[in-house]
């Protein structure tokens, strides 16, 4: 729990110190005339940026870090996996950062076909994650026993069942607050 906490604590900091250089790279008198000139209200928009990249990134990945210590993944047992036969991994937050802003952007530009794409590329997503082979190393395959072949293999296939649950439910959260903060930024929109 203590990693969770301290993971946590960590992005509040980076995102605190975010906000903090960008208030100070700042001119206060430029923001005030941005926002007094900026078409519709302002704040709307704010509000969308703020609930899909601020507490949307802070909500799904604490979350998904509580989760995936609960469960009990063995993330790094994972990645040691991966090293080992030279693959690297497409780290989670920066597909879930680029899945934010798409449909950020999508659900401002046209809401009603913005949630159909948003389950169809969580479905996508699933069935290109959920069979995804484990790598593993072949000169231990040849050495093993068929009985720890079959233990390894029903275990790996677990594992990645896991992984992707919880990769469904950080997607879940992810495209839940994109869809809320985009909608929030097109009440700002002007009418008419």
């Amino acid at each position: 729990m203590s990693d969770y906490l301290f993971t946590w604590s960590c992005r509040i900091a980076a995102y605190g110190a975010l906000a903090w250089l960008l208030a100070l790279s700042c001119d206060w008198k430029l923001l005030v005339v941005i926002v007094e000139k900026c078409p519709g209200n302002p704040y709307w928009y704010l509000a969308g940026f703020v609930v899909t990249f601020v507490v949307g990134r802070l909500v799904t990945s604490s979350t998904i870090t509580w989760l995936r210590d609960h469960i009990g993944i063995p993330i790094r047992a994972l990645e040691e996996r991966h090293a080992a036969v030279g693959l690297r991994r497409v780290p989670p937050g920066l597909t879930g950062f680029v899945e934010q802003v798409f449909f950020f952007v999508a659900v401002i530009a046209a809401p009603v076909t913005a949630v159909p794409a948003m389950i169809g590329w969580m479905t996508l997503k699933m069935l290109t994650n959920w069979n995804r082979p484990t790598p593993t190393e072949r000169e231990s395959e040849r050495r093993e026993s068929k009985r720890d072949r079959l233990e390894r293999e029903r275990r790996e296939r677990l594992e990645r069942e896991t992984l992707a649950f919880s990769a469904l439910v950080g997607s879940l959260l992810s495209l839940g607050f994109a869809l809320l903060g985009g909608l929030l930024f097109s009440l700002g929109l002007p009418r008419g």
